[in-house]
C-alpha cells in the first residue's frame, strides 16, 4: 500500500490499459488523511506518460504549519500550492479530487471537495499544459510522520464517451486478434 511511517516514501503505479490521445479525461480518486498537526505528510498522485516522461502531480501536502495545501504541477505548469481550508487537528479527512484533463486543447482542471464538509470546495484552473501529454499511468506515494496516515479509494481515469468508444473498440478488436 501506499504510504509510511517516517521519512520513506510507499507506493504503488499501474497502467491505465494504453496511453489516451484526445479527448476529456477525468480522473477521479478520493484521498484520505489523518491530519496531527505534528509532522509533515505528502500523499502524491500522478497520471502520468510514461512515452513523454510528463506527468500530472497532485500532492496534499500538511506540513508544520498546520496547512492542507493541494500541490499540483503539470507539464509547463510549476509546482504550485493552493489551500484547502481544510483545518488540521488530528482528524481524519476525504478529499474527492477530479483532474480533467482536455488532450485535445491540452488544458487542465482540477475539481475537489471535502467529503466531511461538502461546502469546502474549490476548482482551479491550471490552464494550458504543455504536450505532447498522452496518460497512460497512475502513481500513488505517500510519506507521513508517525501520525500520519493516507489513503486512497475509488480512483478512476474516464475517458470522455467519443474517447471512451475508441478505447473500447481497441480493447474489442484486441480480443478478437487473439482468438484468432
Amino acid at each position: 500500500g501506499a504510504g509510511s511511517y517516517g521519512a520513506t516514501f510507499r507506493g504503488n503505479s499501474v497502467g491505465i490499459g494504453q496511453a489516451l490521445t484526445s479527448g476529456k479525461v477525468f480522473f477521479d480518486f478520493d484521498m484520505t488523511t489523518t491530519l496531527s498537526g505534528g509532522g509533515g505528510a505528502f500523499a502524491d498522485t500522478w497520471l502520468s506518460d510514461s512515452e513523454n516522461g510528463k506527468s500530472i502531480a497532485i500532492t496534499r501536502q500538511n506540513d508544520r504549519m498546520g496547512v492542507d495545501d493541494l500541490v499540483i504541477s503539470a507539464p509547463g505548469f510549476p509546482e504550485t500550492g493552493f489551500s484547502t481550508g481544510v483545518a488540521e487537528g488530528g482528524s481524519t479527512t476525504t478529499l474527492h479530487v477530479q483532474l480533467e484533463v482536455n488532450l485535445t486543447t491540452s488544458t487542465l482542471d482540477v475539481h475537489w471537495h471535502d467529503y466531511d464538509n461538502p461546502a469546502t470546495k474549490g476548482t482551479i484552473n491550471v490552464g494550458t499544459i504543455e504536450g505532447p501529454y498522452q496518460p497512460d499511468m497512475i502513481h500513488i506515494w505517500g510519506r507521513a510522520a508517525t501520525s500520519i496516515r493516507h489513503g486512497w479509494d475509488n480512483i478512476a481515469v474516464t475517458p470522455e464517451p467519443a474517447s471512451l468508444i475508441l478505447f473500447s473498440a481497441g480493447a474489442m478488436l484486441l480480443g478478437l486478434r487473439r482468438r484468432r
